[in-house]
């Protein structure tokens, strides 16, 4: 079983499991690529042969998958996108892979966007989805609200007579450098059931009281899972610059692939609630 990428940085003694990676540049002059997509695509599975259509071609856009390192290129008129997603599977993003995936922001995406004469950019982010693992919902939603970044005043819920049941956040800030969105809160994975040649998607709190005991012992029943809770806190961090006059692309995703987890840590052990009290 591959081991996947773990940080050093713990969030409020939780480990974050990094699960989805995404480099996009947004341009505004990429009209090349109605008549050269073709020559793009093809210049990129002879140079390496893993690379396979995901689509076919369409003035909408295309996308190329790499049989090897998990990547997806995605290309239109108006954007350009390297990701690496394992969200819908079990496994987390290994060091390895994320070294690939820096490489391939110079060997894919810089090719891609020199063919296409792109000088106007629009946007230039870059994405991670981090996972914290957790045994039930209760202990999610217990410890985002300790984070102490959703907050409502208990007058609110006694208006209603109610309690929080899932609490969630979503901000974009300015920085010196660039600007951050970030989007945090509670989710559920569905089981994969296997059913005749597909797959079957249940997630325990939609089954009844009495099944839900099997649901989640089959979520921890496979061997090969790395991830092997039904329940955890997904966050979201994007980093990106706007109408930026030039980037150094790689320069750019190695910075924030570094910091952005770290700085994240950093922002909520300062401004905690046991640190304000």
């Amino acid at each position: 079983m591959t081991t996947g990428f773990r940080t050093v940085t713990q969030i409020h003694n939780r480990e974050p499991l990094l699960r989805r990676m995404v480099c996009e540049v947004r341009y505004q002059d990429g009209q090349l690529y109605l008549d050269r997509c073709g020559r793009i695509l093809k210049q990129l599975i002879a140079h390496a042969p893993e690379w396979i259509l995901s689509t076919a071609p369409t003035p909408q856009g295309t996308s190329a998958f790499n049989l090897a390192a998990g990547t997806q290129l995605g290309l239109s008129m108006t954007s350009t996108s390297l990701s690496l997603d394992k969200t819908a599977s079990d496994e987390i993003i290994s060091p390895e892979e994320i070294a690939i995936f820096h490489d391939q922001i110079d060997s894919v995406m810089g090719p891609v966007l020199d063919e296409l004469e792109v000088s106007v950019f629009a946007r230039v982010g870059y994405r991670e989805q981090h996972y914290f693992a957790f045994d039930s919902k209760e202990e999610s939603e217990k410890w985002l609200r300790e984070l102490g970044l959703a907050t409502v005043a208990p007058e609110f819920y006694q208006v209603f007579d109610a309690q929080p049941e899932a609490l969630g956040v979503a901000l974009i800030i300015q920085g010196n450098e660039c600007r951050y969105r970030i989007v945090i809160n509670g989710t559920e994975r569905a089981a994969q059931v296997p059913v005749g040649e597909g797959m079957l998607a249940v997630r325990a709190s939609a089954v009844p009281k009495g099944q839900r005991q099997a649901v989640l012992s089959a979520l921890k029943k496979q061997s090969q899972r790395q991830i092997n809770s039904a329940f955890s806190v997904v966050l979201d961090i994007d980093a990106f610059l706007v109408d930026p006059p030039e980037v150094d692309l790689r320069g750019f995703v190695q910075q924030y692939s570094q910091e952005n987890i770290k700085q994240f840590g950093n922002a909520i052990a300062r401004s905690s609630p046991k640190k304000r009290k």
